[in-house]
């Protein structure tokens, strides 16, 4: 896990602005401020946009092809043709040798009795004209369409802030300050790295010489604790006062909706106060 301190003086933003935030940035590399407006940085610092967005997601799956369409009916048999013209006799010859016997033909009508002849040959067949196609059977309907593919999810940079001030003696990390209202809280869609930038920033003043943490603990789609290691901590002697910020790499976030929510806690029983308090949380992709 990369840890970035950065000291600097915060302007305060709407809470859950999802304007574009720039980091201004010393020519020694040390974030000076973090703004809304390039412009607002001094004099030989860099203006860094922390609001740029990620690639779009990939396009869904073609739809599954659709079924055959059924068989056409079968098409009707077409009318048989007319009957051969009879053949002419044929001419009296010569007793042949005795050929196969012939397929039987059909009765001829009776004619008149005459001299006993040779058999004919037997007439050709007649040939009938074959039967018209019958026809088309109709297409078959279309297949559904496929499901449209999930939209890839954007990696958009996200920040909520909470001026007021309160207090607390806890020694465990807590969300709640006495008088100090909601603590700021930023959901943001981790992209499939898992991993993102988290800058808190806060004023912390001291009661006593009890060292003062400003955390952030993660839900959702993910549960991390809040640490000291990612913290932003000061320590000092009675009534010492600090405006600064820190900024984390985190990693292991799983894929989805992720809350940061900014959490406190002191060393010992000393109170200590907190105010002009943010977070940002940029999604890596």
């Amino acid at each position: 896990m990369l840890l970035l301190a950065m000291p600097a003086i915060v302007q305060a933003h709407p809470h859950g602005s999802s304007s574009t935030v720039y980091a201004c940035v010393k020519t020694n590399g040390v974030v000076a401020k973090l703004v809304t407006h390039a412009s607002a940085c001094a004099s030989g610092q860099a203006a860094i946009n922390l609001s740029a967005k990620g690639p779009t997601g990939a396009k869904g799956s073609t739809g599954a092809t659709g079924a055959t369409g059924a068989t056409g009916a079968t098409g009707t048999n077409g009318t048989n043709g007319a009957a051969g013209a009879k053949g002419a006799a044929g001419a009296t010859g010569g007793t042949g040798a005795a050929g196969a016997t012939g397929a039987a033909g059909a009765t001829g009508a009776a004619g008149a009795t005459g001299a006993a002849g040779a058999t004919g040959a037997e007439g050709a067949t007649g040939a009938g004209a074959t039967g018209a196609d019958g026809p088309t059977g109709a297409t078959g309907a279309t297949g559904a369409t496929g499901a449209t593919g999930a939209t890839g999810a954007g990696l958009t940079v996200v920040f909520a802030n909470n001026n007021d001030s309160g207090t607390t003696t806890s020694t465990t990390y807590t969300a709640t300050l006495t008088g100090g209202g909601t603590s700021p809280a930023a959901t943001a869609t981790i992209g499939a790295s898992g991993n993102a930038l988290v800058t808190v920033t806060g004023l912390l003043a001291h009661s006593g010489t009890a060292t003062g943490y400003l955390g952030f603990v993660v839900s959702g789609a993910t549960a991390q604790a809040a640490t000291d290691a990612r913290a932003l901590n000061r320590t000092s002697g009675a009534d010492a006062t600090m405006l600064a910020s820190a900024t984390f790499v985190v990693t292991g976030l799983a894929a989805g909706s992720n809350t940061f929510t900014l959490q406190y806690k002191a060393s010992s029983g000393d109170t200590l106060t907190f105010s002009n308090r943010s977070i940002i949380v940029q999604p890596l992709p």
